[in-house]
């Protein structure tokens, strides 16, 4: 019980310190002052936003950031075409990046992040769900921070598909 109020208590102050920045550093007015179209407009004559939607893709490869947002603000400003094309390369290269960083860093990071009892859960889970417990745990809980690597997954036979008691009750 304690341990959520702590972690409310980081996310409120989370978001207050992003108000106070975003207040402090003037960018609350300048959304003001411009509209959207013309926001749009801005930041499509910039050489250096194309960079930054791959930038920001290629680092949500390997982190467990969102990329909904810029898949939705690439689209908009750069239509669904380049849009697209931008999103495409940028999330290519970040799975390249996240699967390279769980082979080499893969089995024995995890195991250490997770400790021994949840580890054997959790392998345990892979060995007898295999992939689909992977895909469910990465795709249909996007609260859960999983990006599985080859390095420490496994294929076993999963005849059967059950889906654990509660979203969390695989690893925590």
């Amino acid at each position: 019980m304690r341990s959520h109020a702590v972690r409310f208590g980081l996310l409120i102050g989370l978001v207050v310190a992003g108000v106070v920045v975003a207040h402090q550093a003037g960018i609350v007015e300048w959304l003001r002052a411009h509209s959207l179209p013309e926001l749009m407009h801005e930041l499509r004559a910039q050489w250096w936003a194309p960079l930054a939607i791959l930038g920001f893709c290629l680092a949500a490869g390997s982190l467990p950031l969102p990329v909904t947002p810029v898949v939705l603000v690439a689209g908009a400003v750069y239509g669904p075409a380049r849009g697209w094309l931008i999103i495409f390369i940028g999330c290519l290269a970040g799975s390249a990046v996240g699967y390279l960083l769980a082979r080499a860093l893969g089995r024995d990071l995890v195991e250490r992040l997770l400790g021994p009892e949840r580890w054997d859960r959790l392998d345990k889970l892979i060995a007898d769900h295999g992939l689909y417990a992977m895909v469910r745990a990465r795709w249909m809980l996007p609260l859960v921070a999983v990006k599985p690597g080859p390095s420490f997954c496994r294929r076993s036979s999963a005849s059967r598909c059950h889906l654990p008691s509660s979203p969390t009750s695989a690893i925590s």
